[in-house]
């Protein structure tokens, strides 16, 4: 039987070296459905519209050390979360990142300044991959406020929180001073008639080389 399905095989023109080639890229396309099927698990449903709406609160923002994640997006704005239950942290670690989890501590609890792109499907998977979603991060909805002249207009989008169960034990960690959070320093603004305590992850929150 393999004697008669390799002939068949060469009969067709289909080379070892085709084989192993097409074999390459099979395990490829296994690999990269696997990672999608973990870190968007909701893909099936990311897959019934052509773009969305994602708020960039981190170094992926303009200017900042991996803007490339969104830089094919469309930029529609800054703005600020319009849940205030929100505590930001700065990793400390080789690759500085913004980390926000949400607190049950008023004294820390603010809003998230950031950027709000529209991407397609597949630039949000591949945010879903670096900001290893569900694993580090969590991707969920959440309104954010956009500024538009005088007024503030609100967008339903896509925000990656922390999961605590991952970042928990890296907050104030005395132990092991390298996987300590630095807790970023907050500020306001005025919206409407109120004061809003805010975050905004700035560049001297990133690694110094």
């Amino acid at each position: 039987m393999s004697e008669d399905y390799n002939a068949s095989i060469w009969d067709l023109g289909v080379t070892d070296e085709y084989l192993e080639d097409y074999l390459g890229d099979l395990r490829e396309w296994v690999h990269n459905s696997c990672d999608r099927g973990y870190y968007s698990p909701d893909l099936p449903t990311l897959n019934r519209y052509t773009h969305h709406d994602v708020f960039i609160y981190g170094s992926n923002k303009k200017n900042m050390g991996r803007p490339w994640l969104v830089r094919k997006g469309t930029p529609l704005g800054v703005g600020y979360t319009l849940s205030d239950k929100f505590v930001m942290y700065s990793e400390t670690r080789d690759n500085p990142e913004a980390v926000i989890l949400p607190s049950g501590t008023p004294s820390l609890c603010a809003s998230v300044y950031g950027e709000l792109y529209r991407i397609t499907t597949e630039q949000l998977l591949q945010l879903d991959f670096n900001m290893s979603n569900r694993s580090q991060f969590m991707r969920i909805k959440q309104t954010i406020r956009v500024k538009r002249g005088d007024q503030y207009v609100n967008y339903m989008c896509w925000i990656y929180v922390g999961n605590r169960s991952y970042w928990g034990d890296k907050i104030n960690n005395a132990d092991n001073s390298h996987k300590r959070l630095s807790l970023c320093e907050l500020t306001s603004v005025n919206i409407g008639n109120r004061l809003i305590p805010y975050y905004n992850f700035q560049h001297k929150y990133t690694k110094k080389h």
